[in-house]
Formats: C-alpha cells, structure tokens, sequence
C-alpha cells in the first residue's frame, strides 16, 4: 500500500519534494524512500501524533512554500498539483482541499457503508461550505499554504487534528477553496475494528474542539463559521438520539406509556409532508455527488451509522470525564474476523427490542402498540443486519454458502432484473421531480387535513342524490275493473301490450264498517303474488259510520277530520291498521288525498279546516306506528300547489308526495291543454325541499284537444330526463270518472272522463325507458320464518314475564352496566384504548357498582378489554355493529361478510369467561330510515332481520351457552320492529332498546309486553334526554339546542335506573347508563359519565348511588355560562363568565367548538384567577358552542356549554 502510494507521489507531473514521515522509523521504508528518492523524516519524539509528525517535517526538512498532505493509503493522479496549485494565486487562500474518494468501497458491507455515508459530504455539504467560506480541512488530501500554517505555528494537535487546524486558519482569516474533484483513491475502513477506531476517534476529537477549542475561537469566526463549526460536531451526536430513536419503542411497549392522543391518520398526514422532504431532498441534492455511482437510497450507509451508535455516545462521554483516547490511524489492512464482543452492546439493544416487542404485544394490544412493536422490530432487525455484517468470516461464509444454492438464484435474478430496469427510472423521477413533489405533498396532506375537518353534515341542493334510496322504479296502474271483477287479468293484458311489468296495483276503498267486512284481502293476495304493491287510495268518508248518531254533522260529511284526531274512530282505526298488519307484506296508503280539492268532503267543503286535516292525518300515521304496522308507505297528496305548505303534516309522518298529473285538456278549469310539466312545475320547488320521492299517483291525459298517446309519451320522456325526483308513475287507466271540475262535455251523452290508455303499444318504448329499473320482490323475499321461538334456547336466560332471570355459573346475574364508548367512532374521541387506560377505567367501573360494559363493535382492543374486563371480575357484552347504509336486501355480499365476521369473532373469544352475550346490531333496522324509503325500507329491513336471525342461529351453534342480543332504537317505529322481531327473528334470546327521553323510556315496559313478551328486554342504553326528536327536546328561541346541566343529567340517570329498569327487573335483564366518555353527540358533553380528559361528572356518581344504594353529594356546583344573549360580530371580543357558587378553589376550562363537529376553533384569553373568559368571535363559521369545564384537584369536573350566535353579514 504504501509503495504504491509514495510511487504515485513520485509520478506527480509538477516539480516537487516528497517527504514519507515514519514515526516507526521503519528500516524497509527508509531503504524504499532512498530507492525512490523520497525524503524519509522520522523522530523519536512521538508528541502529538499526526499533527506532530506533520509538523517535525515542517520545521526540520521541508522548505517548500505549499504543503500537501496525503494518507499512505490515497495515490494521487500525476495532475493533482496542476490542479491545485492555481488557487493558490489568491494570497488569501490558506488551503485546497480535494475530494476523497476510495477505491475499496465494495470490498464489505461495512466499507460500502462507511463510503455512503462520505458521498453527500464531499458532495453538496461541502461545495456548500465553499460558498460560505467554511471549507473543512480534512486529514488527507488537503494542500496548505507554508505562510498559513506556520501563522498557527503549524498543523494543530488532537485526534480530529484537520478540523482543528482548519479552525485555526479561519479564525486567523485564512480563506479555504474546495475542489470537487477526485484527484486521489484510498482506503475506506473495510472491517467492524477499523470503522470503530475511526468513528471514536472523531466523535472524541470533535467533540473535544467543541468544549475547548470552540469557545476560545468563537470571537474570531464570522457567522458562517460559528454556526459551522457548531454544527459539524453534533454529527456524532446522532448516536444519542439513535439511542433516544431505540429506547422510544422500548419504553412504550415496557410501560403501556402513550405519549399522544391523536389519530393514526392526522398523525400520517401531518409527518408524511416532513419525511417526504427529508427523502426528497437527499435525493435532490445527490446532483452534486461526485460520481454518478454515489447515488442512491445508501440504506447500507444508514445501518453502518446506526449500528455506530454506543461508539459515538462513548466519544462524548469521554470528553465530558476527559478520558483520553490513544491517537490510532485508522487500520486499512486488517483481516476479516468476527466480532462478537464489538458487537457486544448492538446485541444488547437487540435482545431488548425484541424482548419489548414480545412483552409489549403481550400485555397491550393497541394500535400505538404496534406502532411502537413495529418501529421496535425494524431497529431490532437493522441492528441485526449489522451484527451480521460485522462477523466478517460467518457473514463470507454465509455468503458463499447460499450462492451454491442454485434455485435462489432463480429467485434473485429475475428480481434484481426487474430493479435494474425499474430502480433508475424511479430514482430520477423522484430527484427530478422533487422540488414539484415537495409542495405538491404538503398541498395535500393539508388539503386532506382540513377535509378531515369539514362539517359531516352538509346543507346541499336537494335532488335525485339526497332523495333516500326507494329501491328503484315503480310505475302502476289503476283500473276499475281489477276491483269490480277481483281480477288482474286487464292489467295483464295491458302488461303484454307494454312489454313491461306495473309494481303497484291501485286500489280505493271508503272509510265504513263495509271495509272492514269487505276487506280486499284476495286482491291484495293476488297484487303480492305476481311481485307487486297495492296503494290505496284510503278515503274518508264519515256518514256510514254508527257515531254519526252522536254527531250530527257527520252525517253530511262535515267535521269528519276533527272527529278523527279526537279518537271518534278509534276503534275502526284500529281494526283497519291491524288488518294491514296482519297483510305483511308492502301496501302504500293515500289517505284523504287532495284534502284542498273542493270536490272532497275531507276539504273545506266539509268545514275541515288544515289545523284539523294535519291533526287527522297525524293521528292515522301515529295510531298505525303504535299497533305496530311497519309494512305501509304513507302518500300526501295535495292539490292545489298554492296551499301545498298549509296542509303538509310534517316530514316524520309523510313518505312520498303524491301528486295528481292529469291533462283534461279543454274539460280544465281554463280550457287549455296542459303539458306535464305546465302541471307538475308549480309544485316542484315546494317538493324538492321535502327531499322526499315523488308519485304522480294519477297520471293520465284525456284527447280533449290534443292527442292523448303523444301527450303521454311526451310527458314519460321529459319525466325521465328532467324530474329525477320522480320515482313512481301510476297511470289512471279509467273510464268511469265522473268528476268533471267544469261544466264542459264532449258532447251531452258523455257521463265520464276517459282516461284510458287507448294504444298501449304506442307507449311501450317509452314506459321502458322510466321503467328498466324497477322494483321487483318475491313473496319468498318476504316470507316470514317459520321456527317457533323458544326462550330456553340455553340455560344463560330462565324464566317467563316478570320473572326473567339471566344466569351466570349457576347464579342470577342482573346487569348493572356501562356503554363503554371509548374508539367506537370518530365523536368519541382518539383515546387509544391502551391496557393502561382500559385498566383504570375498569377500576373505577368496580368501584362505582357497575359489572357489565357494552362494546358495540370488534376492534384492535378486544384483546386488551376482554383481558383487563376479566382481571377486574366485569362482564363484556360483545358488539357488532352493522352499517345502516348497507341495502341488505341486494348487497349480499356485504351481508356474507358480516357472516363470516361474526364467525370469527364468537370463535375467536367464546373460551374467554368475560364475555357475558353476543349483541348483533345497533339500532341498525331502525336507522335504516335514514338511507332508505318506504316500501324498499321495509323490504331492506325485512332482510336485515333475516339476517340477525342466521346470525343469531349461527352463534347458537357455536356458542350455546351465551344469549344474542339486539339492540334496537326507541323511536315512533319501535312497535313495528318488536312485531317484525317477533316474527322473523325468534332465536334472539334478548332484545336490546335504547331509550332517552322520560316520555318513551318509561313506556318500554308496556311495549315489549304487548308486542313480544316471550322474551327479556334490557335497556341497552339510557341517559340524558335526546337531542334529536323535537317533540320532547328543549330548544331556544334560536332553534338551538338546550343542553340539561350536569346535575339534572345525573338526576335523570338516576330516576330511569330506579323507576324505568330496576322497578321492572324480572321484565328486563337490567341496562346500561349511557355513556363512558363524553361523546361528540348533540353537543361535546351531552352524553358521558367522565369528560374528555377523564374527570368524573355528576352522573357517574349518580350511578354509583343507584347501583351501592348510597347518597353521597356530588362535591362540585352547577354551572351556567353567562354571556351575550344576542347576535355576536366576527371578529369582536366579548366577556363570558363560568356561574357556579362554592367555597372551594376550583379552575375552569374554556373550549370552543364548532356546533356540528369537533374543531377548535379560537384562542381563549382566560383572566388569571377568575372564572371569566374574554372571546375573540371566529369568522367564517355560521355557528358555535362554548363550554366550561370546572373540576377539582381530585378529578371532579362540571361542565356547561351555550350556544354563540354569531351575526351573518
């Protein structure tokens, strides 16, 4: 090596002196130097190493006014001086450093690693510090003016002896020229010894220079170079937080520690924008690497600086106890051998991680866990890679020994192929690329940030999109002939003429006694069995019924709609709902339609008035909801569009909007013929704001001045393409009307209307365009299952009503139990269910009395609730939560899905003894209402039904010794889903209400005992009153919602628990208080019995009470906020004050949040020891909620919120 060297030093082109100084004072090298003809210079004084010996040549042999220092393992090309030596013709310049590039970087593992980690150095960094004036002397290949170095009285000593007397030089004002060239080749370190020798040399060397050196000189440098030579030693600081980047991992996984609470994707889509720019950048600065061959990901540099970690830490902590480190040159011969005991602390570490890794996943299973496990594992899995690679003899041996493996490289070639082709290409792109990449990945991961924010609920146009799924299209007929000969053998007849199928089959019948004796149930058979809907068009006409005796007026049909709402009819009411219950099967109903038609006694002609029309029409929905009948489809039809507002029940009582789209040409009221949309328009805007589908429920033209087949085929291609609102057309195919509206006749023998269709074929084309998609069910869809329920289906639920007993090993087993709310969706907060967490929760669950917790849904922390849930003696009611949105009735791969999960689940947890039941579903057949609409909502619901009832058959099976619950919502439609349960889900062992308000809760009783007695109920959750039904929610003059205080809340909790779940024990299996944590619903503490940071409200003690039979007083006040009762401006500031009265020292947190969704909005200026607030107003936000929280030292707290109403310019 060093022949070579002094050799290539002999050949440089330029006239010079060369000098080898050997401190060994080596006979062989003099005799090679006196061969060659190069000076030998040795001493037998070995002070201060290199610098020394560097410095011993100076001022006893060498004579020159330019100085080159080279390394015996870096040759230099015969051009080097040529190349340097101009830059000295600025007398300012004190030194020339080159690149050094080294020839050996393939020869392992760790010298490709220590080469990749020189390339961005000697590239970008340091043609950087060209600029700035900062060039850094290294120990070789640096050429240095004579004049310079003697100014510092010669090269300066310590084990980073080049940066120190580049320190020097600059601090005397010497100016430094880099040349990114590479005028030489040595020898990086190629085995674990040397690398090591050389990284703790320089981490204690340069560290040194920044406790001694720094300082003294600090006054002497220019910025540049104070913030330089600050910096560059903090490179070896790496190795610290390498060990902070190791012990993280560790340290969470050992201890459960969470360190944040913030979601996995907030937490991506805030740190992908910085990681991204790390990457690129690098990559983007790899321009400037000297070779082209330096570029790349340098994964292998990344481990060698990481496996380097301990050897950097041990420099520091050597200069901070002044441990002296042996001036050594970096080895450049050594053999390959293994190196255990160097790799000694990198073992360490490993076993550590993989030791956290094991413990950590077994104790706590959270996604933070596995984060944590995973960045565990990765460093544990590098950290091995380089214990390998520094064993050089087993990792060769390795080597050679898989490469007689030939069938691997069958594997290997075809791979590194495809790199090769694919690697380059990416590589560009992405340096090419980044300066676009880096802005445009910050744009979206912001833009994704803040529509993360976006309100959930949106104010939109209503249109076809917001219209509720009504299952597809539906077009019928009507005719008098199907009623009269109990026959659809006209409508067939016109079917085959249309080459299309009606789904509805309009009927009338007349309010009496006869329709109750005359029901039409053998056509309402035939209409379901070829696959459609009857609608009736359902008529109140009062004279034929007995009470009229009582009331005159009914006689003459008057007064007929009051008499209705006051509950005259009742009993006929009742009657004709529980027929069309016991029918089962979808039936729309029209009731008093067109009640503003002047020719119908149920309008104003018979003295009703609207008042008295919406009071009736209410009635009927209402009386049907509370018998049960969930099968009809409620159809408002007005007539007028003038009046449209005035008689329209409200949204909770109305389906579909009917409306009467007949053309009678010169028999209208101004003897012109009309176009549909001339009819239909006048009430578009009205019903578009309904957001409800549309049936034109009469839909027809005579030929009264126009051509009545044109008109229809006219009026079909413009409802498909304009009126998506549309979803049902009924063609009026009679003959029999009589009622004319005006005194006009065709002629004076003509007694009716005629509405027929008079060439059915002529419409065909267009009937197939509006009705391609229609809805078409079977009765087999819709058969009822047959199974008889049989309560003792296991021996976990005993008894009859009122002595229902759920038993647990042998014992009555009553829930007293918690909706354990904690990750179930995004309003409950991104609290991390850690073991940590779930284990204090548990405790304080015990202690307050409870012992049941409500899960609604599988989760990564089953494992972690289940565990701790039997650790702390708590029972698990296990969820699965089944998406409203889903049409169970089509998607049955939605509904395999949800199968095969269940499976799994009762699978995966029925050996473990927490688990107390099974709960399919929540709420999910009632909130259905939300997606779909009558007739295809009950259809869907019908469906989902079914499949609770598989599922629950399923479970039995695997699990026979565990009850199913279901849980259902407390809503008008509650009685429908108990019959539909009743019928078609008997192997439900339990059934599940959730229920609120003190109207319906205290109702629950009596409605299970009359629709489906044969089972328990449980009261799968309650709590404060509702927020979401008008009827019972209080409201300001704002039409904002008016949240209970927290002492009227826990007041409820108790008062539903003693007087609605535990007076009925025997009926029911006990209930589940409403909720754990706070939960984003109504507002952002309507619900939970502890707050969002954990503190204890009122109503958890209130629980308590109830469940230890104690009376302890909640030790906080109520709270109000007092603020402006009026609009408030953007932008303006204004005072609230948190009231309360207490003796005690209690603190108030302010929070400001958007009403419709959690986001902080503004920063609150608290008054330092004061419960006031002063609020700047945000803009840009319609409006807001403001809530104080006071707590206590023990972990107590109150809350309070009011709502801010901000003015709308």
């Amino acid at each position: 090596m060093i022949r070579n060297t002094l050799v290539a030093i002999k050949n440089i082109r330029y006239p010079h002196n060369s000098f080898l100084c050997d401190e060994g004072n080596d006979p062989g090298l003099r005799r090679l130097c006196f061969d060659l003809g190069i000076h030998y210079i040795t001493r037998k004084d070995n002070k201060d190493a290199k610098a020394g010996n560097i410095n011993n040549a100076l001022f006893t042999a060498a004579t020159g006014d330019i100085c080159v220092i080279l390394d015996p393992d870096h040759q230099p090309l015969p051009n080097f001086l040529d190349t340097v030596l101009p830059f000295f013709e600025n007398e300012k310049v004190g030194f020339v450093q080159i690149v050094q590039a080294y020839a050996n970087s393939d020869a392992s593992f760790i010298a490709k690693g220590a080469a990749q980690q020189t390339y961005g150095f000697y590239g970008p960094l340091m043609m950087g510090m060209n600029c700035y004036g900062t060039v850094q002397a290294l120990g070789a290949n640096c050429t240095f003016r004579r004049e310079a170095l003697d100014s510092i009285g010669g090269h300066a000593p310590g084990l980073a002896e080049d940066m120190h007397t580049a320190m020097r030089l600059h601090a005397e004002g010497w100016e430094s020229v880099y040349v990114p060239q590479i005028l030489t080749h040595g020898l990086v370190p190629a085995t674990l010894p040397a690398y090591y020798k050389q990284q703790l040399k320089w981490s204690r060397g340069t560290f040194e220079l920044l406790m001694t050196v720094f300082p003294i000189l600090f006054s002497s440098f220019s910025w540049r170079q104070k913030l330089h030579y600050f910096l560059l030693p903090l490179h070896f600081a790496s190795g610290i937080i390498t060990l902070i980047d190791l012990s993280i991992p560790v340290i969470a996984l050992l201890t459960g520690f969470t360190p944040i609470h913030i979601d996995f994707s907030t937490f991506l889509l805030s740190v992908t924008p910085f990681a991204a720019s790390v990457i690129l950048i690098r990559q983007y600065s790899q321009k400037w690497h000297i070779e082209k061959h330096e570029n790349g990901l340098h994964i292998r540099g990344g481990i060698t600086l990481l496996g380097t970690w301990w050897i950097h830490i041990l420099g520091f902590v050597y200069t901070l106890f002044r441990i002296e480190v042996p001036y050594i040159a970096t080895p450049k011969d050594d053999k390959p051998t293994n190196n255990l005991l160097l790799s000694l602390p990198n073992i360490i570490a490993c076993i550590i991680c993989i030791g956290a890794v094991y413990y950590g996943l077994s104790y706590d299973w959270t996604p933070y866990s596995l984060y944590m496990a995973f960045f565990a594992a990765s460093n544990a899995t590098l950290l091995l890679i380089f214990i390998l690679a520094g064993q050089h003899q087993l990792f060769y041996s390795l080597k050679r020994t898989l490469t007689r493996f030939n069938y691997l490289s069958v594997i290997r070639t075809p791979i590194l192929n495809f790199t090769n082709k694919i690697y380059p290409s990416t590589y560009n792109i992405l340096q090419q690329g980044a300066p676009i990449f880096i802005p445009l990945i910050f744009i979206c991961c912001c833009s994704a940030n803040l529509a993360s924010n976006l309100p959930l609920f949106k104010n939109i146009e209503a249109n076809e999109q917001n219209i509720k799924n009504v299952g597809g299209y539906y077009v019928g007929l009507y005719s008098p002939d199907i009623q009269d000969y109990n026959s659809l053998i006209h409508l067939q007849t016109i079917e085959q003429s249309i080459q299309s199928k009606f789904n509805i089959v309009s009927i009338y019948e007349f309010w009496g006694p006869e329709s109750l004796e005359n029901f039409p149930d053998e056509i309402l058979t035939k209409i379901a069995k070829k696959g459609a809907i009857p609608m009736i068009t359902w008529e109140p006409y009062v004279s034929s019924f007995p009470e009229r005796a009582d009331r005159p007026e009914l006689r003459y049909e008057q007064k007929g709609l009051a008499a209705i709402s006051e509950g005259k009819f009742d009993d006929y009411l009742q009657q004709f709902a529980l027929k069309i219950r016991a029918y089962d099967k979808p039936v729309f109903i029209r009731f008093a339609h067109e009640p503003d038609n002047p020719a119908y006694p149920w309008s104003k002609t018979g003295k009703n008035t609207p008042e008295e029309y919406k009071a009736a029409w209410r009635k009927v929905v209402s009386t049907f909801a509370a018998l049960g009948v969930h099968n009809v489809t409620w159809i408002w039809n007005p007539w007028d569009p003038g009046t449209f507002n005035e008689y329209y029940p409200g949204d909770q009582y109305v389906d579909w909007i009917g409306i009467t789209s007949l053309n009678y040409g010169k028999a209208s009221d101004n003897g012109k013929w009309r176009s549909f949309s001339e009819i239909y328009d006048p009430f578009r805007s009205d019903i578009l704001r309904m957001k409800k589908p549309v049936m034109l429920a009469e839909f027809g033209s005579t030929d009264y001045g126009g051509n009545k087949t044109e008109w229809i085929n006219t009026s079909l291609q413009t409802i498909a393409n304009k009126y998506k609102e549309v979803r049902s057309i009924v063609f009026f195919n009679s003959n029999k009307d009589k009622n004319w509206i005006t005194n006009w006749r065709p002629d004076d023998s003509t007694q009716f209307i005629d509405w027929t269709i008079t060439d059915p074929k002529a419409i065909a084309a267009s009937v197939s365009q509006i009705s391609a998609n229609n809805l078409v069910f079977t009765l087999q869809s819709l058969s009822k299952q047959t199974s008889a329920h049989n309560v003792a289906i296991n021996q976990s639920v005993i008894g009859g009503p009122g002595n229902f007993q759920l038993v647990v090993k042998g014992k009555p087993f009553y829930i007293k139990g918690i909706a354990y709310n904690p990750m179930h969706s995004w309003r409950d907060g991104h609290y991390p269910l850690t073991r940590k967490q779930v284990d204090s929760d548990f405790k304080m669950i015990k202690e307050m009395g409870g012992n049941t917790i409500r899960r609604y849904h599988p989760s990564i922390y089953d494992k972690n609730i289940l565990t701790s849930a039997e650790q702390h003696d708590l029972k698990v009611v296990y969820g699965f939560w089944f998406d409203p949105d889903v049409d169970y009735y089509r998607d049955t791969l939605k509904v395999q899905e949800y199968i095969e999960l269940v499976e799994e689940k009762v699978i995966k947890f029925r050996d473990s003894p927490a688990v107390l039941a099974w709960t399919l579903g929540n709420e999910t057949s009632g909130l259905l209402k939300k997606k779909f609409n009558q007739p295809y909502l009950g259809i869907v619901r019908r469906a989902y039904i079914s499949m609770i009832e598989k599922l629950a058959q399923r479970i039995h099976a695997l699990d026979p010794n565990r009850p199913v619950i279901t849980a259902l919502e407390h809503s008008w439609q509650l009685p429908g889903e108990l019959v539909s349960y009743h019928q078609l889900a008997p192997s439900i062992d339990i059934i599940g209400i959730n229920s609120y308000y003190d109207e319906q809760i205290s109702k629950v009783k009596s409605l299970v005992t009359e629709f489906d007695k044969s089972r328990p109920y449980i009261i799968s959750e309650f709590g404060p009153s509702g927020y979401w039904n008008p009827e019972y929610t209080t409201i300001d003059k704002n039409k904002e919602l008016v949240e209970e205080d927290d002492i009227q809340k826990a007041e409820l909790y108790t008062k539903e628990w003693h007087n609605y779940v535990l007076n009925y024990k025997g009926y029911n299996l006990g209930g589940f208080a409403f909720s754990w944590k706070d939960r984003y619903e109504g507002t952002a503490t309507w619900f939970g019995l502890t707050d969002f940071r954990g503190r204890k409200k009122p109503a958890l003690l209130a629980m308590k009470n109830a469940w230890l039979n104690q009376t302890k007083a909640f030790p906080l006040p109520k709270v109000t906020i007092v603020g402006p009762n009026f609009r408030v401006l953007p932008g303006k500031e204004y005072k609230f004050i948190a009231h309360f009265k207490s003796s005690r020292k209690l603190r108030v947190e302010w929070k400001l949040y958007k009403d419709d969704y959690v986001q902080e909005l503004a920063h609150i200026k608290e008054i330092k020891d004061s419960s006031s607030v002063y609020l700047t107003i945000p803009k840009g936000v319609n409006r807001c909620r403001l809530y104080a929280y006071v707590y206590d030292e023990n972990g107590n707290v109150t809350t309070a919120s009011k709502t801010i109403n901000i003015f709308r310019y």
